[in-house]
């Protein structure tokens, strides 16, 4: 597990939510190459965020920290809440499900740091609490993996209409 040193830990993403049918869980738990049913419920997640989602995704949608963003995306057979693909770095905002499931999360982190991507986790109460902090820490950690992956920033300059 890496750890930063902003107090939180580097840690794996989500996988299926658990009202998921188990027929299609094992499908795309068992055969990643079957992905239809992993974007099938990547697209139910982003139809239902959670408010600690949509704050995120509000303040690092449209290039905001000099990368482009996708949300509820699958890499292998995990879905991750947010994904800077240029970057290979993902974003995952966690709820109180995840905080006790420890040895599911260390396989899933194995899966996901194995394909390279770099994870950071931070939990649902810090994005509500304290937004700046939150919002300040990512920048960095972008501004970081830029320069770990060789990537340039470049926020999206709006056009104006004359």
């Amino acid at each position: 597990m890496k750890t930063l040193n902003y107090g939180c830990q580097a840690n794996v993403a989500t996988v299926l939510p658990f009202d998921a049918p188990a027929v299609s869980f094992y499908m795309a738990r068992e055969h990643p190459a079957n992905s239809k049913y992993l974007t099938r419920y990547a697209k139910r997640l982003r139809a239902k965020p959670t408010m600690p989602e949509r704050i995120v995704w509000s303040r690092i949608r449209r290039h905001a920290l000099g990368t482009h963003f996708v949300r509820q995306s699958p890499i292998g057979t995990s879905i991750v809440d947010f994904l800077a693909p240029d970057l290979r770095l993902v974003l995952e905002v966690d709820e109180e499900s995840h905080r006790e499931g420890g040895e599911q999360d260390a396989k899933r982190q194995a899966a996901i740091e194995a394909l390279d991507y770099f994870v950071v986790r931070i939990t649902n109460d810090d994005v509500p609490l304290r937004p700046a902090e939150t919002f300040v820490w990512f920048r960095e950690i972008v501004t970081w993996r830029a320069r770990e992956v060789g990537a340039t920033l470049a926020p999206r300059v709006r056009k104006t209409r004359s």
